[in-house]
């Protein structure tokens, strides 16, 4: 039996009925979608439900984690964390007992797959080793510790296949050093406009650049050949992907020009052959009607000067015109 203040309103009193049903049986809300003053109860039955599942979850969680002190100082200095079928997936090592776990490994199916560490103590682990088959095949180096590799290393077994470098800081490797050429054991790749294009590779041979090819605008593409004692002798330049060659040039020990070659109309075939003489030009010779045949020859002295001038008229392949300068 219910007893009710005669004065009270229809309102208060389903306010007070929803208040003890509330304090016995939990919350009451609205069923979506209703218009009505129907309610929906959820009962405290549900609610125990409901937090039994929450704490077995968290029990299950729990039990897959593993807390050791393997040095028995009384602090936990391994953390083991495990899957659902109860393999490692993960470990985290405290080695020198300061609270920080400077190495943390992962686990694929048992098998480890990449290790952090932090190498100079400061707390932040930079270096992640990654594995497959439980080898070691790249190693990436994070000084700064914004999450973004500066540094990286490609391993196949103990042999060092290609090091990486963001020399830039901008987030890409902008270096590459690879060691797999036998014939070239060191090539060094250069991106120096950032785009992701490397236009720049260089081959050393016991720390002497031997090779360097460049890719730009003019010329886009240009070769250069050094000695054993890194002294350049040989420079070619082409168009792109080198459909075509050019210029040649070479040089003397002391990198002064000894002789060129240009294809100056682009035709494919040279048309310009020049001499030099401890870098002065001493002759040079020209097809000038591009039939592929030699019909000017010019002879200058140590000073420049021209000193002797042949020239195919008529284009038979004999110098119809041949006059000699007094010279130097």
């Amino acid at each position: 039996m219910s007893i009710r203040n005669p004065r009270t309103t229809k309102v208060e009193a389903l306010e007070t009925e929803e208040r003890l049903s509330w304090f016995f049986c939990g919350p009451m809300m609205k069923s979506p979608g209703d218009k009505g003053t129907e309610w929906v109860r959820f009962s405290a039955a549900a609610v125990a439900v409901v937090v039994g599942v929450l704490c077995l979850a968290a029990a299950v969680e729990a039990a897959r984690v593993v807390r050791r002190d393997t040095n028995a100082d009384g602090k936990v200095d391994q953390i083991v964390r495990l899957d659902d079928r109860g393999v490692v997936r993960r470990l985290e090592v405290d080695g020198d007992g300061d609270g920080f776990f400077e190495t943390v490994q992962h686990y694929r199916n048992g098998e480890l797959v990449r290790l952090e560490s932090d190498g100079d103590g400061d707390r932040r682990r930079e270096t992640c080793f990654i594995y497959e088959q439980g080898v070691r095949v790249r190693v990436e180096m994070d000084g700064d510790g914004d999450g973004v590799a500066e540094r990286a290393v490609d391993f196949r077994g103990d042999r060092r296949l290609r090091d990486y470098e963001d020399t830039d800081g901008d987030g890409r490797f902008d270096r590459i050093v690879s060691y797999l050429d036998s014939f070239w054991p060191l090539v060094e790749e250069r991106d120096g406009d950032g785009d992701g294009f490397f236009e720049e590779r260089c081959a050393y041979v016991n720390g002497v650049l031997r090779e360097r090819e460049v890719h730009g605008t003019d010329p886009p593409c240009r070769a250069e050949s050094y000695d054993a004692r890194g002294r350049l002798f040989l420079v070619v330049e082409g168009d792109a992907q080198w459909k075509r060659v050019r210029s040649v040039w070479t040089f003397d020990p002391e990198g002064r020009p000894a002789s060129c070659a240009e294809d100056r109309n682009g035709d494919g075939r040279m048309d310009l052959w020049g001499r030099y003489e401890a870098g002065r030009l001493r002759s040079l010779v020209e097809d000038r009607n591009g039939d592929g045949r030699p019909d000017a020859w010019t002879e200058y002295d140590t000073s420049g000067k021209e000193v002797r001038v042949r020239r195919d008229v008529d284009h038979d392949g004999v110098a119809d015109i041949d006059r000699k300068e007094s010279g130097s």
